[in-house]
């Protein structure tokens, strides 16, 4: 067996993992109120993709963050909402790994660069696990166009869509300019969940 030259580091990174799963153990027994139900097919599905995304950006904590922060913010719309939870996991989870490829290739993580190379690798990922063939395309469609937003409008999407900015908005705009975040956050949302929780995150329940 190959050892790695890092072993502190991977240990690290697997106490990490296992803080994290006990992260999503109990927000899905606050959401549903039952440890069986909690421990139920999409922790398992979590568990598997997350492992996978870690694996995909190494020590990259920062991307890996953001893409646990997006998934907690996706599942919470999706219990308001609707939609199927599998597409959505998957979703939150993968949407950005087009950025390690695109890294390497262009030395930039734009938006249209990972929405070309986002889904073949996500595609990939979900290939091993017990995803269907269908639910594989949905997802890639949604990497395909979670920047763009210009094709995709099902509700998995726009879960996703409003999840990212819900994370994005307090990166990358100033939230003291209450008036240019109530615009954003009326033009740019997709679901009335998401519009709501960033109205209460970003404008203290105003608009």
């Amino acid at each position: 067996m190959l050892r790695s030259p890092y072993p502190g580091r991977n240990r690290l990174r697997e106490r990490r993992f296992f803080c994290m799963m006990v992260r999503i153990l109990f927000h899905d027994i606050y959401l549903f109120g039952d440890l069986q139900m909690a421990n139920s097919d999409t922790t398992r599905l979590i568990e598997q993709l997350a492992r996978a995304l870690a694996d995909t950006f190494g020590d990259d904590e920062r991307r890996i963050a953001h893409a646990h922060q997006v998934l907690e913010f996706a599942r919470m719309i999706r219990e308001r909402e609707g939609g199927d939870e599998r597409i959505v996991v998957a979703a939150a989870l993968l949407h950005d790994v087009g950025i390690v490829i695109a890294e390497e290739i262009h030395g930039s993580s734009a938006g249209p660069y990972q929405e070309r190379y986002g889904p073949p690798l996500a595609r990939k990922i979900m290939e091993r696990l017990e995803i269907t063939p269908t639910d594989i395309d949905h997802v890639c469609d949604i990497i395909s166009d979670h920047h763009s937003g210009k094709r995709m409008n099902t509700l998995e999407f726009r879960i996703l869509w409003d999840a990212d900015w819900l994370v994005n908005i307090p990166d990358e705009f100033d939230l003291s300019d209450t008036e240019k975040i109530a615009r954003i956050i009326g033009r740019v949302f997709k679901t009335d969940t998401g519009r709501e929780t960033a109205q209460r995150l970003f404008l203290k329940g105003e608009g």
